[in-house]
Order: C-alpha cells, then structure tokens, then sequence
C-alpha cells in the first residue's frame, strides 16, 4: 500500500467516524426533544392534579372546621342540661 492509499483510507475512516458521530448526535437530540415533550406533559398533569388536591384539601379544612364547630356546640347543650 502506498503512502498515498494510506493516507486516503485514513481520511475515509475519519470521515466515516465523524458521519457516524454527527448522526448519533442528530439521534440523540431528536430522543432529547421527544424526551423534553414527554416531560413538559407530565408536569402539565401533576401541576392540574396539584391544584385538584389542594381544592380537596380546602375542600376537607372546611369541613373540619364546621365539624369542630358542631361537636363544641354539641358539648356546650349537654353541659347546660
């Protein structure tokens, strides 16, 4: 083989190698953006059902609240009798 042929099977490696690194990169940032799609929906669905669990929440405070109020008012009739 001569230096020349060497030289360019050379050249044809690299050029094969780089090829190949630039399409794994395409390939890596097309999963990357699919990924970061995927992501920026699921944070969609946990701030929406976030904000349905604090509504249950306040929802339960209240409730809470007025069945504290009941039972203090039970306590006091009971005591006065």
């Amino acid at each position: 083989m001569t230096p020349d042929e060497r030289f360019e099977r050379q050249v044809e490696f690299i050029l094969k190698q780089q090829a190949q690194f630039y399409a794994d990169m395409r390939e890596m940032d097309d999963r990357l953006s699919r990924q970061t799609a995927r992501n920026a929906e699921q944070i969609e669905r946990n701030s929406e059902q976030i904000e349905r669990n604090a509504e249950q929440i306040e929802q339960l405070t209240q409730l809470v609240f007025r069945t504290v109020r009941v039972v203090g008012e039970l306590g006091r009739r009971i005591n006065e009798n």
